[in-house]
């Protein structure tokens, strides 16, 4: 009776054992430097497949990186300054528009002027 308690027991440990090592988290990681994001964006519909993870704010004050749309790729050339595009083949690198700010890797904000655009 006791050989049998105890191989029961030993099974029961085996199959509800929890794992040592800890599990990867995927927490979003903002890039080395914010002036270095600029040129041509494709928008990701899927987060896992996007390069950043943006949040876009309505005042510029607060955020990371003030961005203008540029209406030719040849423009885009500096700091905050992006060119969309539909063909994720050419772009530069890719962006997921977060509803959750606290999910984002950095915040952005759309200015009218080429002159108030770059990152903070």
């Amino acid at each position: 009776m006791l050989s049998i308690f105890s191989a029961l027991m030993t099974a029961m440990t085996v199959m509800f054992a929890t794992p040592t090592e800890p599990q990867p988290t995927s927490a979003p990681t903002p890039p080395d430097d914010l002036c270095e994001v600029y040129g041509t964006v494709f928008i990701e519909t899927v987060p896992a497949f996007a390069d950043y993870r943006v949040f876009v704010s309505d005042m510029e004050g607060f955020a990371d990186l003030v961005v203008f749309k540029q209406d030719a790729e040849l423009f885009a050339d500096r700091a905050g300054h992006w060119y969309f595009t539909d063909i994720k083949a050419i772009a530069d690198f890719t962006v997921y528009v977060e509803q959750v700010e606290s999910f984002a890797d950095f915040t952005i904000a759309y200015t009218d002027f080429q002159s108030a655009a770059g990152c903070r």
